[in-house]
């Protein structure tokens, strides 16, 4: 909106991000009503850097009224709120997010606004630094990623079936785990995954440098239902086999491992990115980050 326009179009603008922010549990204040402004973030929480994984509670106060709504930060490190946009948050104080966020609908769409942030729950504690997905996320203990816009993910590798000795099956999971009721698409695509193979230290399996001439199928989006999983095998053979590889983590090209059997533990991760694009069903079709879990790496002949 320009910021020409003031006044009473601005307020109803912001009636409308209040509306996207309302949920279940959200308060709606009228003018007479209005809430004072929030007091700055205190105690130990006033210190938290945020970081991937986080839930934030974030409330927008106006002259005419209030909202609220839960938010996880994603893969990388950013939110994506109505209006505005996604917004980068990682490795600010909640102080620091409550600003950034405040001035950009300020600027825009908004006279007066305050904005609130609280720290629900942190990431997930072990995280391991990886500088091509950023940070690993320790396995919970059912293996699920955090949600991020109402679905969530988890990786599983099963040992070899017999016709196929060395290579492990890789499992996606999806469920769908939103608020409001309703169907998600996925186009989900091999390609969109960036798997990564690391030892209990976090230390990086190098890919596997050898010719490939793999087969994988076509793929349709993926229609979950409200409260729906589906489970389905990412991985096919198509990595070079020499007779001394005793395991294989084959997922496409780019996401390819021999993964040695020296006694050491090994572990597969990574992170699902689907962008956003033009369609005629915006409100079903997912976009955005997911971090998915470590996952164990069976050793050859469990």
């Amino acid at each position: 909106m320009p910021k020409a326009f003031s006044g009473l179009s601005l307020r109803f603008s912001l009636a409308i991000v209040l509306s996207l922010f309302v949920l279940s549990n959200a308060r709606l204040a009228g003018a007479e009503g209005a809430p004072a402004a929030p007091t700055a973030s205190a105690g130990p929480a006033a210190l938290h850097l945020i970081a991937p994984g986080d839930l934030l509670s974030v409330r927008l106060y106006d002259e005419g009224g209030q909202g609220e709504k839960n938010y996880q930060v994603d893969a990388t490190g950013s939110v994506k709120f109505p209006l505005i946009g996604e917004t980068k948050l990682s490795g600010l104080s909640l102080t620091a997010a409550e600003d950034l966020i405040g001035s950009r609908f300020t600027s825009d769409y908004a006279v007066n606004p305050h904005t609130k942030i609280e720290l629900v729950t942190s990431a997930p504690p072990g995280a391991v630094p990886a500088p091509a997905l950023g940070f690993v996320l320790r396995a919970a203990p059912d293996g699920w990623s955090q949600p991020v816009r109402g679905l969530r993910a988890r990786l599983t590798v099963l040992p070899p079936l017999q016709g196929n000795p060395s290579f492990c099956r890789v499992m996606l999971e999806f469920e769908n785990v939103s608020d409001v009721v309703g169907q998600i698409n996925i186009r989900f695509t091999p390609e969109r995954l960036r798997l990564q193979v690391t030892d209990r230290s976090g230390k990086r399996l190098a890919v596997a440098a050898r010719g490939y001439d793999g087969v994988a199928p076509t793929w349709e989006p993926i229609p979950l239902p409200f409260g729906g999983t589906v489970r389905f095998q990412v991985s096919f053979p198509g990595l070079g086999f020499r007779p001394e590889d005793k395991l294989i983590i084959d997922a496409g090209t780019e996401n390819a491992w021999v993964v040695p059997q020296d006694g050491t533990t090994y572990y597969l991760s990574g992170s699902l990115t689907i962008a956003e694009e033009k369609s005629d069903r915006p409100f079903l079709d997912w976009s955005g980050t997911i971090g998915l879990p470590q996952s164990e790496i069976p050793a050859a002949g469990r």
